[in-house]
């Protein structure tokens, strides 16, 4: 029989099966050593089951006779996940001297230079600027999901750490999980990250703030008009800046931030994944009654039985990724199919923004269903942004989520989702306990870091 590469993607691919199609693809390849196209799903597979340098490996060997633009292009998004900017960057170049118009390279290309330049900066002041002793960094949203803005948290509570800042999370103004902009959120949700008083913040203000847009006036006061004022300022631009304050209002990641870790600093070194968990542990305490929720619920719900758990996108996730999400999630529930598939004292908890898919696992699976009495949406309309809903139940719900999902025996979900990505930082899953799906990981993406 014929070797049929679609029909063994289905098999076992879109079920999670990754093991048995790496098995496959190298068998295929011993046969056809030049199939690009196999050699793609073996690289997919490897990165599925974490074993990104043999992805790597292997696009590199087929980058030394391949033709085809997809193959470097390819390339530059693995090496930019594993942290080697300047490699994806040749790799980039390599593809656009390919094929200008290759999907896989524009405008991506654009966005690592930006990022390079921003990085190279930072690193020359650290060489030539002294941060002041007693330096503060303020936290602002930036307007984004509510794992999201914990994400930007955690980037810019590492550029703290590099700088000896001390760092106020406020989330006031420009709050999506607030009713009332005049406290401040963050600590409606989790502990305080350090003992900043607002007042200090003031006083340091006065002294010297970067950028300058937040000066002349309280630091807490006019977000949006502020935020607009200073363009995409990334927290690696507020990284050895000799300002008292600096304030950092526009979404970065800790991927980004990494590159500017001092060769002493114990997290140097250490990939992103590991960081997160690391910054999550010091960082990331959620009030003590959001937690006895999430182990109330999960007593409850399940007792002593083990479930499985799976985090389904759909309303604004929906333009966000487009076609892809409907292939993401076709897979999600064919990884779930697998998980349940003879195991009847097994139940799935569905984490989902969408009443549409809500319904659609019920359809399909009945009382095994298990869900948070969480607000949902329909359609594309996001339930935190223009929706209506109030603003701090959905961030104590989607913070519930999360922390029921990791008591899980095993979690499914979508890699470009700021939520699949938390709960996988949170939890150090055992090996084949954890299925994320997609070709771009939201934790571990330059682009995003200096264009919102």
């Amino acid at each position: 029989m014929a070797f049929d590469l679609g029909q063994c993607l289905d098999n076992y691919w879109f079920t999670g099966q990754w093991d048995v199609m790496e098995q496959v693809c190298r068998a295929r390849l011993d046969q056809a050593p030049g199939d690009i196209e196999v050699a793609f799903a073996l690289a997919e597979s490897c990165c599925a089951l974490g074993r990104t340098n043999e992805a790597l490996e292997l696009l590199r060997r087929f980058v030394e006779t391949a033709e085809d633009a997809r193959v470097p292009g390819r390339l530059s998004w693995l090496l930019q996940e594993a942290g080697d900017l300047d490699g994806a960057i040749a790799a980039f170049r390599q593809a656009r001297s390919l094929d200008p118009t290759c999907s896989l390279v524009h405008p991506h290309f654009d966005q690592l230079l930006e990022v390079r330049d921003r990085i190279d900066d930072a690193l020359a002041r650290q060489y030539s600027t002294r941060t002041p002793a007693g330096g503060l960094m303020l936290v602002h949203p930036a307007g984004a999901g509510f794992w999201s803005e914990v994400h930007h948290v955690l980037g810019h509570a590492l550029a703290a750490q590099i700088d000896g800042r001390r760092m106020l999370v406020q989330w006031g103004e420009h709050s999506l999980f607030t009713d009332d902009p005049s406290r401040n959120a963050w600590l409606d949700f989790f502990e305080p990250t350090q003992a900043v008083d607002p007042a200090e913040i003031e006083a340091a203000a006065d002294r010297g703030v970067f950028p300058g847009a937040w000066g002349g006036g309280s630091p807490f006061r006019g977000i949006a008009a502020r935020r607009g004022a200073t363009g995409p300022i990334s927290a690696v631009d507020l990284i050895a800046r000799p300002e008292p304050l600096v304030v950092g209002s526009h979404f970065t990641g800790v991927h980004l931030v990494r590159h500017l870790l001092p060769m002493d600093h114990p997290l140097a070194g250490v990939d992103t994944r590991a960081t997160l968990r690391a910054l999550t542990s010091t960082f990331l305490r959620p009030r003590a009654h959001l937690a006895e929720r999430a182990a109330t619920f999960v007593a409850d719900q399940f007792g002593d039985t083990p479930f499985i758990a799976t985090h389904v996108r759909g309303t604004d996730k929906r333009s966000e990724q487009g076609d892809l999400l409907g292939v993401v999630n076709l897979a999600i529930g064919n990884i779930v199919d697998r998980l349940l598939a003879g195991r009847n004292g097994i139940r799935l908890l569905l984490l989902t923004d969408d009443r549409d898919i809500e319904r659609q696992y019920r359809e399909r699976y009945g009382s095994r269903v298990v869900m948070s009495a969480a607000l949902r949406g329909q359609g594309r309309q996001s339930v935190h942004l223009g929706s209506g809903l109030p603003q701090r139940r959905l961030g104590e719900e989607v913070l519930v989520d999360v922390l029921t999902a990791l008591a899980a025996e095993s979690f499914v979900g979508n890699r470009f989702s700021n939520v699949a990505c938390i709960v996988r930082a949170l939890k150090d899953w055992p090996k084949g306990t954890l299925h994320m799906l997609g070709v771009d990981d939201a934790a571990h993406n330059y682009a995003a870091s200096v264009l919102q």
